[in-house]
């Protein structure tokens, strides 16, 4: 006899609702230690271009607590245009004593939440504990996460904004002072902006360097997210050098 089994979806909305910021870095700092403790497994993503997009898919295992899960994910740069993100897709988690699909997740806010989630895990554990002034490189949705990332692990007193776009980052800023109550500045240039920041978040889709080494106030700490694959890129030689001592 085969058994009926009922597959929760979680759509957008609902996911927005139920993942916190907060519980997000949790469960990333429970994953980046289990994948210290080799208790992940984890294959390279796969995917293809074709058309105006592309589509990829992501599978894996965590041990605890234990599943089978494979995100399915597309990228069209354009579609933001229309309103809509340029990431989208599902996840889709499968249970561990039958490998039934037990639950399927909007994959698009799920997939900028954990970006921004695995910033703050790497700030929390990295930055000094009184970084204040966060400089963010890139207004866009990654950028407006990683203001709620970095609120919830350091005590921000100062955000320092540039972006392609001056119209995008007066709404931006004008948005992040409304809900968080935070000082916002724009500025015309990245160094500019990076200038005497102890946080610098980076979300760009930069083909040439951004963030240069001989720019970088000493001692801040670097989350640069935006080059996800070849050509993209936000850091020059020099700040990968400076990074490494």
């Amino acid at each position: 006899m085969i058994h009926e089994f009922k597959t929760l979806i979680i759509e957008r909305d609902t996911l927005m609702q139920l993942l916190t910021m907060a519980d997000c870095i949790e469960s990333i700092d429970n994953c980046m230690r289990q994948t210290s403790a080799g208790n992940v497994v984890n294959p390279p993503r796969a995917g293809f271009k074709a058309g105006k997009g592309m589509l990829g898919w992501m599978p894996g295992y965590l041990g605890e607590p234990e599943g089978f899960a494979c995100k399915l994910i597309t990228q069209f740069p354009e579609a933001r245009l229309k309103g809509y993100s340029s990431h989208s897709g599902v996840t889709v988690y499968f249970e561990a004593e039958t490998g039934q699909p037990a639950m399927i997740v909007d994959s698009g806010y799920l997939t900028a939440v954990r970006t921004a989630a695995a910033s703050a895990v790497a700030t929390r554990t990295l930055a000094r504990d009184n970084a204040s002034t966060l400089a963010l490189v890139g207004s866009g949705e990654q950028g407006y996460l990683h203001v709620a990332a970095m609120l919830a692990v350091r005590p921000i007193t100062s955000i320092r904004i540039w972006g392609r776009s001056p119209e995008n980052a007066l709404r931006f800023a004008e948005r992040i002072e409304a809900e968080w109550q935070v000082k916002v500045d724009i500025f015309a240039t990245v160094a500019q902006t990076i200038k005497e920041a102890d946080i610098i978040c980076s979300s760009t889709p930069a083909t040439a360097p951004v963030l240069l080494g001989r720019e970088l106030p000493d001692g801040c700490h670097i989350n640069a997210v935006g080059a996800s694959r070849s050509p993209k890129v936000e850091l020059d030689e020099a700040a990968v050098i400076r990074s490494s001592y």
